[in-house]
């Protein structure tokens, strides 16, 4: 595992354009975070533009319709100062969409420009009393990709919404809080849940996708604002005792959170293999008392079934993965864990930046193309990656399977789950039936 070396700086600084990018911009991370929210906006502080290559990534994905608000500023808006399109930009949200909570989100337009959207914000407030919170996030383009932005967010999000824990309350006994990064999908969020509600205790998500992103058909407008946490969840936050931050995304707000709970924290870097997941049960057994439900039991004599049904399929194969860090993560173990090895990924953005040691060269000094240059001439079974990926794994004749976020090429994506032993048990599924068919494919079609 890692025998491919990754890109210099220096390398990639000599490269005039990139070819199949794989990084996703901060921004959008940061909206990420919104769409987890119940009736929350986020809006681009930026040009119309940024937005709407956002919002255009995000539909595709989650086939849903995506409230991705902009304050659409202009040249003029911008050298003459942008606190009235701040605030126009707020008046039409709330007019239109009345929402609970909204999201401003810095571009590399204002954060370049200087722009004070923390003094805009504020003024606004002040002169117009009574509406919903704005929570500010800082994601430029040019600071990270994705997970950067989905960090800042989710940060930002606890900072300003769930409060400290005072001396004199007592925790609730049984409920737990549940800090997702992005590398966990609608699907992956309502398996961890269900984990956890089927040991007795009760689960709060930041954010829960599951409830808002997971295509369902609502009794109101199809405006894309109900389901994820609410502002009563995020304040209930406060007398949980204990906390999982999913993944090292979310590391940070997890602890912040534990922190104004006065309780503990744990991170759970995946639950992509079957140590990872007894482990998880175990830990929930100790904060719950009881025992095993027999649903569980169930589904992990089922998991080792499929383990045994396909690992003559995985046994040895060699893998090309790309995406986020948290994402690149969970594959990878989930890979590794039936006798894969990974011989070359792309991460798409800085490892190290969320406490990752790993391997992965970062994909800001690269693209596909180059992912395809550190591994040309070995021999690959199987390439992993968003759907960006799928044309470059055509050309080089590589079996292609699509994960992480975007992918345009199959349905239902945004619903299924990698995680815990059901979600295990499918994905299994999904890849061995892929690598069954890796022969059907030829480097000339």
């Amino acid at each position: 595992m890692g025998d491919m070396q990754g890109l210099s700086p220096g390398q990639a600084k000599k490269k005039p354009l990139s070819i199949d990018p794989l990084k996703m911009s901060a921004p959008l991370g940061a909206a990420l975070v919104f769409l987890g929210m119940d009736r929350a906006v986020p809006i681009l502080h930026g040009s119309q533009g940024c937005a709407a290559f956002a919002k255009n990534v995000l539909t595709r994905h989650f086939r849903e319709p995506i409230p991705l608000g902009t304050t659409a500023l202009s040249q003029e808006t911008v050298i003459l100062g942008a606190q009235d399109a701040v605030f126009k930009a707020l008046d039409n949200t709330i007019r239109k969409q009345n929402p609970s909570v909204i999201g401003m989100i810095t571009t590399a337009l204002t954060e370049t420009s200087g722009d004070d959207v923390e003094g805009a914000v504020i003024e606004y407030g002040v002169s117009r009393p009574g509406g919903p919170p704005v929570v500010v996030v800082h994601a430029p383009d040019f600071r990270g990709g994705l997970s950067t932005g989905y960090r800042a967010a989710v940060e930002a999000v606890v900072k300003a919404c769930v409060p400290p824990r005072g001396d004199g309350q007592p925790w609730i006994p049984g409920q737990v809080n549940l800090i997702f990064g992005p590398g966990y999908g609608p699907g992956d969020v309502e398996e961890v849940k269900n984990m956890v509600a089927a040991m007795g205790l009760s689960p709060l998500a930041l954010p829960d996708l599951s409830t808002s992103m997971d295509g369902h058909l609502g009794d109101g407008e199809l405006d894309g604002l109900d389901g994820g946490t609410s502002l009563s969840d995020l304040a209930r936050m406060s007398w949980s005792a204990y906390t999982f931050s999913f993944g090292r995304t979310a590391q940070r707000a997890g602890e912040d959170v534990a922190a104004r709970a006065k309780g503990r924290h744990v991170n759970i870097p995946h639950l992509n293999t079957l140590d990872a997941v007894d482990d998880f049960l175990e830990l929930l057994l100790r904060i719950g008392g009881g025992k095993v439900p027999e649903s569980m039991r169930i589904q992990r004599d089922r998991l080792m079934d499929r383990m045994l049904d396909v690992h003559a399929l995985f046994s040895g194969i060699r893998v090309v993965l790309a995406g986020e860090p948290d994402w690149l993560c969970m594959t990878e173990a989930a890979f590794v864990g039936m006798g894969a090895s990974v011989v070359a990924a792309v991460a798409a953005d800085d490892p190290k930046a969320f406490g990752y040691s790993a391997w992965w060269p970062e994909g800001d000094y690269g693209d596909l193309e180059e992912c395809v240059a550190r591994w040309e001439g070995c021999s690959v079974d199987l390439w992993v990656s968003n759907s960006h990926g799928a044309r470059v794994a055509r050309r080089t004749g590589v079996p292609f399977l699509s994960g992480g976020l975007p992918v345009w090429d199959r349905l239902g994506v945004p619903n299924e789950a990698s995680v815990g032993y059901r979600g295990l048990w499918e994905w299994l599924a999904r890849v061995g039936s892929r690598l069954m068919q890796r022969e059907e494919v030829h480097p000339s079609e």
